[in-house]
């Protein structure tokens, strides 16, 4: 009988640790309404706030915010600002699912105007550990601040051997969709043999480049953008373009030991260098 009791309190015990790790949860996010912002923006805004106050529900409140180099060199406040917030929640969680999101403004026409987001989050703690003995680093070579047509490369390292992906993101366009830049036709795989180049180096200027390319429709002198590069130990599938949500719940499935990601900003100015 005592080792049932015990098997007993073992189970639970499992039950309530994976209990811990998900759930749905309540949460409101909030941004100040300002006149060098759309009103768009203040509600993206708002609602990453509302994303962060949710994972802090399951105590990831303590998420390191990712050094973003290009705020400070970009010289671009405001729009750092914007930002800044974006990846403070993606090292120790996730949200799998968002629902009954609702958007509304408060003290509309006063100096205190804010955009308010109120939804139902389904969060996730990873259910493993990093592996410490594998690591990443990259970066995007020459300068942090980039004119238009100005063409560039990612280089990087890894501990070990690894597939090398490459995913693009922009606050001012698809912001709930990765695009995947690497692999494709040219470059249908990037291993890295403790050093990597993307893209590659006998396909760089050859069969394509990257390039920063300022959108037509932006009004603002300057914009930041953004890559995710990441390094597996084995294959991983990627799609053309996928949701937030999709990305990272697969990451978390495919498991936290086997991959490092790497965050990399850079800002774009409008016009020729």
């Amino acid at each position: 009988k005592q080792r049932l009791a015990i098997l007993a309190g073992l189970v639970g015990l499992l039950v309530m640790t994976n209990q811990s790790k998900a759930g749905w949860v309540n949460a409101e996010g909030r941004y100040h309404f300002e006149s060098n912002i759309t009103k768009e923006e203040c509600n993206y805004q708002a609602l990453l706030a509302a994303k962060k106050d949710a994972l802090s529900k399951i105590n990831l409140e303590k998420l390191s915010a990712v050094e973003m180099e290009v705020c400070t060199e970009a010289g671009e406040q405001t729009n750092c600002e914007l930002h800044s917030q974006t990846f403070n929640y993606l090292d120790g969680g996730y949200i799998s699912e968002t629902q009954n999101v609702t958007q509304t403004r408060e003290g509309v026409n006063t100096g205190n105007e804010e955009c308010v987001a109120k939804i139902e989050a389904n969060v996730h703690q990873y259910t493993e550990k990093p592996d410490p003995d594998f690591f990443l680093e990259a970066k995007i070579s020459g300068k942090v601040k980039k004119f238009h047509g100005e063409s560039f490369t990612i280089i990087g390292k890894t501990s070990q051997k690894a597939h090398i992906y490459v995913f693009f993101w922009s606050p001012n366009d698809e912001r709930d969709e990765y695009t995947t830049l690497i692999p494709n036709g040219f470059d249908p795989k990037i291993i890295s043999n403790r050093t990597f180049q993307a893209p590659s180096k006998a396909r760089n200027e050859v069969d394509y480049v990257l390039s920063a390319e300022f959108p037509e429709d932006i009004k603002r002198d300057e914009i930041i953008e953004y890559f995710f590069v990441l390094a597996t130990k084995r294959p991983f599938k990627t799609m053309d373009s996928e949701s937030v949500e999709s990305f990272w719940k697969r990451l978390d499935e495919f498991g936290r030991s086997n991959w490092r990601l790497k965050h990399l900003g850079y800002s774009i100015l409008r016009g020729d260098g």
